[in-house]
């Protein structure tokens, strides 16, 4: 299947939004070296999550030593590490597995990223804690149609280009939608089955969104819950409201039994929760699933 260059940017939007969707999944890495080759080492590495936040952040003096060329890009010599306190690899061994373990690392150029760490840890006798990774370099050639290698664009610092990383996810993210002509035309059965598939790929991804939001907005609920608050300001002039429900409404009696405003062709569900959220429910005559979660809106 040959997919259009509108069709592989639209994909490439549909994986940014997916990744933003499963953050947790996911850890940003930046990595400055000794050099390119085999004998490498990694001098700097960050890790950030994908709300911004730094989560691991060292310097490592290197055994051997740092080629000139590197240290044009970033700076980084060996008496400058020593002035940012730089310690060993293996010194920080388990703060580094804490972080990245159980992660899929998203970098840009990962391939170079994942073989650093790779090198850096066997050189201390340790095992890379990245066993997974996925490329954005990879997936902006994808999004702007290009084969040739586009520069990251940070200030060569790990925790910059960490940030810049995050800033070119969030833009392909956040970037519109196109219509592909190309695909819209059916004109034999192979055109209907390439269309279904695209379709079925796009459904599969609006799925996992909804339940991702599903899961996000009630543990907003039960928070605000536990806390007692029926909303909360958030910082950018809108606020998070609380919203209590029930769901899976089931009588506990016969359905002649209950008054007319529970009754439509079966329970009244909207009645049931508008009583039971005012607390006048007569819960002898219900069972139900209490349910949490949030709106927001304008302060």
């Amino acid at each position: 299947m040959i997919l259009s260059k509108v069709t592989k940017r639209n994909h490439a939007i549909f994986k940014a939004q997916e990744i933003l969707s499963n953050s947790d999944k996911y850890i940003i890495v930046d990595t400055e070296t000794s050099g390119l080759g085999d004998s490498a080492e990694v001098l700097e590495i960050c890790a950030m999550n994908l709300q911004g936040e730094i989560v691991l952040e060292c310097f490592f003096m290197p055994t051997g030593m740092i080629l000139p060329e590197t240290i044009s890009k970033h700076g980084l010599t060996k008496e400058v590490l020593q002035q940012k306190g730089a310690i060993t690899w293996d010194n920080s061994a388990d703060k580094i597995n804490q972080a990245l373990a159980g992660k899929i690392m998203l970098a840009y150029n990962s391939s170079f990223d994942q073989k650093m760490i790779m090198q850096t840890a066997a050189l201390y006798g340790y095992d890379s804690p990245v066993k997974e990774a996925f490329c954005l370099m990879r997936l902006r050639q994808q999004f702007t149609g290009t084969k040739n290698t586009e520069k990251l664009g940070g200030d060569h610092t790990a925790q910059g280009d960490c940030r810049q990383t995050l800033r070119i996810l969030q833009e392909i993210a956040n970037a519109e939608i196109e219509e592909d002509s190309e695909i819209l035309e059916i004109n034999n059965n192979d055109d209907l089955v390439n269309i279904c598939l695209e379709l079925e790929e796009i459904s599969a991804q609006r799925l996992a969104l909804s339940k991702r939001e599903d899961i996000i907005k009630t543990k907003c609920g039960l928070y605000l819950k536990k806390i007692e608050r029926n909303n909360m300001p958030l910082n950018n002039g809108q606020q998070v409201e609380r919203i209590d429900s029930i769901t899976q409404v089931k009588s506990k009696v016969p359905l002649e039994e209950l008054a007319d405003d529970f009754k439509t062709t079966s329970v009244n569900h909207h009645a049931v929760r508008k009583l039971w959220q005012q607390g006048k429910l007569n819960n002898s005559l219900f069972d139900y699933v209490e349910t949490w979660s949030i709106k927001i809106k304008k302060h």
